[in-house]
């Protein structure tokens, strides 16, 4: 760690010291209120396909996508169509991807947080991956014509964070879009290669 580093992290401490417990508490509801809403409108618009495949293919495609996008399987029903998988935060973006879209959020992070901490501590405010990890459900159900598939997405606290604000409970905006985005893209690809090989 550099000077520069260290002398970083203690007037961040320092200002952060200086909001109440209160104050945070508010600011990370504040928070929750809008990345939540926001979460449900994503999840309606993006968090659910149609495919032309039968239910046991499409499962199939699912747990595969998401095991190649390093998640690890937690708990499996096929005869219900559902599993959940995890993974540390920020998989299944890639560091590079994560950064991209926490500097997209950061600045709606930071004016939702404002009118409870102030300015000056706003500017210490980030998205702290480290200690979360993403849980992602897949339900997959006979339609017409097909499968249903469907995703939802959570946070899950492993380790406090360093920061002494309380955790978001969803994902911000931008990181779930683009989570989301990435995961049907490769779903698309495993349906495809699974028809070539068939």
């Amino acid at each position: 760690m550099t000077g520069r580093t260290a002398a970083a992290i203690a007037l961040a401490l320092s200002v952060s010291a200086c909001v109440s417990t209160q104050d945070k508490i508010a600011a990370i509801k504040a928070v929750n209120g809008v990345f939540c809403g926001r979460y449900e409108s994503i999840i309606s618009e993006r968090g659910m396909r149609i495919v032309h495949v039968p239910r046991e293919d499409a499962y199939t495609a699912m747990r595969a996508t998401l095991a190649g996008l390093g998640m690890t399987l937690e708990d499996q029903n096929p005869k219900l169509g559902i599993f959940s998988v995890y993974a540390t935060a920020p998989l299944p973006l890639n560091r590079a991807e994560w950064e991209k879209v926490a500097e997209t959020d950061l600045p709606l992070l930071r004016s939702i947080a404002e009118p409870h901490i102030g300015w000056l501590t706003t500017q210490f405010l980030n998205f702290e991956p480290a200690g979360l990890q993403v849980v992602i459900t897949a339900t997959v159900t006979d339609v017409a014509g097909g499968s249903a598939v469907s995703l939802t997405v959570r946070l899950r606290e492993i380790k406090p964070p360093t920061s002494g604000f309380p955790r978001r409970e969803c994902l911000s905006p931008n990181a779930l879009t683009s989570g989301l985005d990435k995961i049907w893209a490769e779903f698309d690809r495993e349906l495809v290669g699974a028809r070539t090989k068939s």
